[in-house]
């Protein structure tokens, strides 16, 4: 009935909501927290000329969106309740576009800042030109982290200067004397191949992978999600999970926690 698909849908969208907090998401928040206490600390004492950054490197279905999602909200909800609120934090994350190249990720961070792209000015622009205009405009929002999603999109179809070009202003925009960024790039790992093709760049956004799950080690948490969430969704019975079910839910997400959780859900939907 429309009832029971209404029922389904809402559901659905209250348990989609919610986020799985484990230990590699934690590691991430804290790294983060260290970073930017890092670069307040070089700041306050007019030593801040450059910050590192991260590459979060997963396999798709793994959950790296939402975990930096749900990284970035928990940064800003901790420095506003901080006696150190005070000091910058202004996250700016945006999608790698389509095509992906230095200037089209240039004007897709300049419309997420609410900076509007004038097209014949958008066609007679270069790079170069986005960049810089793009740095000034950053600095002027106070804009202290940098997040591109799917960052390998820009690396897969370029040419070698092309290349050299995208690593240069990813270490420009780490190291500047005026405002440095804290660049976080997220991907699968073919984001790594593009990260260690230089040293320094490798040394400044140090890969982090969220792990494939294992049995050994997060069955636990499976079972608790399973279980908090049948129970949100008014469904009795599962508070126990059978070892050999667990084997083949592990088999079907593919190892995977963003794929595991779409099943959860996906299953309960349909109960």
């Amino acid at each position: 009935s429309l009832d029971a698909i209404d029922k389904a849908a809402d559901v659905a969208a209250d348990l989609s909501k919610r986020f799985v907090v484990t230990a590699q998401q934690t590691a991430i928040l804290n790294k983060l927290l260290l970073l930017h206490a890092k670069r307040n600390a070089l700041a306050a004492r007019g030593q801040l000329t450059r910050i590192d950054g991260m590459a979060l490197l997963a396999p798709t279905g793994s959950g790296k969106t939402r975990t930096l999602e749900w990284v970035f909200a928990e940064l800003e909800r901790l420095m506003a309740h901080s006696a150190k609120g005070k000091h910058d934090l202004r996250i700016v994350s945006v999608r790698m576009p389509t095509p992906s190249t230095l200037k089209t990720a240039a004007e897709a961070v300049m419309e997420e800042i609410g900076y509007p792209v004038n097209v014949k000015a958008t066609t007679e622009a270069n790079a170069t030109d986005r960049w810089e205009q793009l740095r000034r405009l950053l600095k002027a929002q106070r804009v202290t982290v940098l997040h591109f999603d799917e960052a390998q999109d820009i690396w897969g179809n370029a040419n070698k200067p092309q290349r050299r070009a995208v690593i240069n202003t990813l270490k420009s925009l780490s190291q500047n004397k005026d405002w440095p960024f804290i660049v976080v790039l997220s991907g699968t790992e073919e984001l790594a191949d593009m990260v260690n093709q230089d040293q320094q760049l490798g040394r400044r956004l140090k890969p982090v992978e969220i792990r494939l799950l294992k049995k050994a080690t997060d069955a636990r948490t499976i079972r608790s999600v399973i279980t908090t969430y049948c129970e949100e969704a008014g469904l009795a019975g599962f508070d126990q999970v059978d070892p050999q079910f667990l084997d083949r839910f592990l088999i079907a997400c593919c190892y995977r926690l963003g794929i595991a959780i779409d099943l959860i859900i996906g299953t309960i939907t349909q109960a």
